[in-house]
């Protein structure tokens, strides 16, 4: 007899999470977007039920969270703290004898603690990879916590891993670790192509432009947390450079920054500290008005440290506008040089003299910059999956290891 197949999803609330739980309530771009995709595919198109549990930091969230019969939040004050990983043990041990689940699928760092009541029970556990660190132990034999952690929730993998193939080289990583292929699913994120569409389609370019101050401006705008690894601080080198090199049109060029994080305060200081006038930071935005945003951008930049092929670079490629990217990860699989974006090598003084050159080059000749912006279009079209299409391949490919009939 067919039936529903029994979930049990475990993972850190992340913002796009709002949207399957708070459908009233604004959804704020941040953290991993791609997280929520998943559940959302199989609450919308499957009879499949999924019990939830989440390590949250936002205490109103966990508040509002326990009201619902399905999810079991767990708070924690530090976001991706390892603190609650013992309560979250014995609250899945909990969980399994109450409920009869088909397949554990675990997120990030969770996965450790999936994987040791997955073998406990002897049920299906899928671990599932938002790219990977790594690379960094592999290259530079960087230690700490965090990859050990990782390493370990890898290691301890059951019965599949699911790696965002997002430049991290995860594929990489994967095989070093003697992980058999069969047992890996690498693949990219997807985009939400038709709803870019539309949302590009309704907007007058020119006239958002000169609402927000910018019609005659070269708009370069950078979009992610600011923390660290990020490198929102290289961008603003850059730009000051820039700023230096064509101190006659420095009311030309504009940057803008989405996105905050713990290094948000600091960044501001350092604008100030350079004395950029032409520097706007706009906060997290709702996913819609990141888009808006980069539509009526002229150059995205993505300058990592560990790679930049996250949904920012796919996005704007799809938009049609032109990547400045750094060269880290397997960043160079995607952005060819001055056909559908440009790539700047890893080394930071290199990076904002190319930087300062290839502005430059662009904005005194637009054509060029329309060449690049075509070419962008044409690779994404090529080249990228639906949000729907990859996460179908997903969810399909995790049943095809799991053999269970497909719920009616």
């Amino acid at each position: 007899m067919k039936h529903n197949r029994k979930w049990l999803y475990i993972s850190y609330y992340f913002k796009c999470f709002d949207k399957l739980f708070f459908p009233d309530k604004e959804c704020i771009k941040g953290g991993i977007q791609s997280a929520c995709k998943l559940p959302e595919y199989i609450l919308n198109n499957t009879n499949d039920e999924i019990i939830f549990v989440f390590i949250i930091s936002d205490f109103k969230i966990y508040q509002s969270l326990k009201n619902f019969e399905n999810i079991f939040p767990i708070y924690s004050r530090k976001e991706n703290s390892f603190s609650p990983f013992f309560e979250l043990f014995f609250l899945l041990l909990k969980l399994i004898r109450k409920y009869k689940f088909d397949l554990i699928y675990s997120v990030g760092y969770l996965s450790l603690v999936g994987s040791v009541v997955s073998r406990i029970f002897k049920i299906k556990h899928f671990s599932r990879c938002f790219g990977t660190f790594l690379s960094l132990y592999y290259e530079k034999k960087i230690k700490n916590v965090k990859l050990f952690t990782e390493w370990l929730s890898i290691k301890l993998h059951k019965d599949g891993i699911i790696m965002t193939d997002d430049g991290t080289r995860g594929n990489v990583v994967l095989e070093k670790m003697h992980v058999p292929r069969d047992k890996i699913l690498f693949i990219p994120n997807g985009i939400d192509k038709e709803k870019i569409f539309n949302i590009i389609g309704s907007m007058n370019r020119n006239f958002e432009r000169e609402k927000l101050g910018l019609k005659d401006k070269f708009v370069i705008t950078n979009i992610s947390r600011i923390v660290s690894w990020k490198r929102v601080d290289l961008v603003i080198e850059s730009f000051k450079g820039l700023i230096d090199y064509k101190r006659d049109l420095k009311d030309k060029f504009f940057l803008l920054l989405v996105g905050d994080g713990s290094q948000r305060d600091k960044m501001i200081k350092m604008v100030e500290k350079f004395g950029l006038e032409n520097v706007r930071f706009l906060g997290n935005l709702p996913w819609e008005e990141c888009i808006k945003t980069m539509f009526i951008s002229d150059c995205i930049t993505c300058f990592y440290e560990v790679s930049n092929v996250g949904n920012v670079l796919i996005e704007a490629l799809t938009i049609g506008r032109c990547v400045l990217a750094r060269d880290t990860g397997d960043t160079k699989k995607i952005i060819k040089n001055w056909e559908n974006g440009i790539l700047f090598c890893k080394d930071e003084n290199k990076l904002i003299k190319n930087f300062i050159f290839a502005v430059d080059i662009l904005y005194n000749n637009p054509n060029l910059l329309k060449k690049i912006e075509e070419g962008a279009k044409v690779y994404s079209q090529m080249y990228f999956f639906t949000w729907e299409e990859r996460i179908k391949k997903e969810y399909e490919w995790i049943l095809s290891r799991t053999k269970i009939e497909k719920g009616v």
